[in-house]
């Protein structure tokens, strides 16, 4: 399956590290799946993810993020 089918797909995204940003922005987050990018050398595809709820570290916050699988099997 082409992972661009996901384009549009509402996701639950986990985060998990560091701890500190896991500590201020709790386990997860949701979202829209927007972009899509495959990376060189890798086979985990980049997503682009509009949240629902944004994320803050050092006093910066954002709305969209990158994220990859963290398993390729």
């Amino acid at each position: 399956m082409s992972t661009s089918v996901l384009i549009g797909r509402r996701v639950r995204v986990g985060l998990s590290d560091p701890w500190d940003f896991v500590t201020e922005n709790g386990n997860w987050r949701t979202g829209v799946i927007t972009n899509q990018t495959e990376t060189s050398g890798s086979s985990r595809p980049l997503f682009g993810i509009d949240l629902d709820e944004p994320v803050e570290a050092k006093g910066k916050k954002a709305k969209s993020i990158w994220a990859s699988f963290r398993h390729a099997d």
